[in-house]
């Protein structure tokens, strides 16, 4: 009787660690390759921020070697708002109240305070034109904010100017976008970039929030 109350016993504990072991099996297979990029995200991000800087991930040129595209500049402020909330009890309030002013007075609708009492888990993003931008560049020890510049391609010459021919897969037919041709030399060049790393700014920051280093990513497929 005691002989079967062991073997009940060692078997319930045996079941126990058996259900144990597979759950972190499955676990470990989940974050490895599933989830695995996620938390690489969400890791790096800890210690940096980063920006897509340009609309196309490839340069179009001439023989020559000169761009064939004309571009526009998009300036955009950004604020981290756990970091901003978190990490500036030792900032300097006259750069804090600069920061405010200066962003109300390109738009009063641009308000830091309102915009951190509907939500703390998204990045603010507003959009600003270049003198606020440069402004806002002389905005130093401020945790959670940053500024930078975004390359878009000027489409304002219209439809058939070379920016909107080649760069543009789609096609307006009967008031209706459809993609071009798979033979066309739009679609051939999509083809051949699809797999190109874009360029990105990158901020990297320690610990407290503080951005320590600006730099380009060199994109490794072009």
């Amino acid at each position: 009787m005691i002989n079967e109350t062991i073997k009940k016993r060692c078997c319930i504990i045996f079941m126990i660690f058996l259900y144990l072991f597979i759950i972190l099996a499955l676990r470990i297979v989940n974050y490895k390759y599933f989830s695995g990029k996620n938390l690489e995200t969400i890791a790096e991000n800890q210690y940096q921020y980063k920006e897509k800087i340009t609309e196309l991930n490839y340069l179009l040129l001439d023989h020559k070697g000169r761009d064939l595209l004309t571009y526009s500049y998009e300036y955009y402020a950004v604020i981290d708002p756990y970091t901003y909330l978190v990490n500036n009890n030792y900032a300097k309030k006259d750069e804090l109240e600069a920061l405010k002013i200066i962003l109300k007075n390109y738009n009063d609708k641009y308000n830091i305070d309102n915009e951190l009492s509907k939500s703390k888990d998204q990045k603010i993003r507003w959009r600003v034109d270049k003198t606020t931008y440069n402004k806002l560049q002389n905005i130093k020890g401020v945790n959670g904010f940053y500024v930078y510049k975004y390359s878009a391609i000027n489409r304002d010459g219209g439809w058939w100017n070379v920016e909107n021919l080649i760069t543009n897969t789609n096609k307006n037919e009967n008031n209706k976008l459809q993609n071009k041709s798979e033979d066309s030399i739009e679609m051939a060049i999509a083809d051949k970039t699809k797999d190109n790393e874009s360029t990105y700014k990158v901020f990297t920051k320690d610990v407290n929030g503080d951005i320590t280093n600006e730099f380009l990513t060199n994109p490794k497929k072009t």
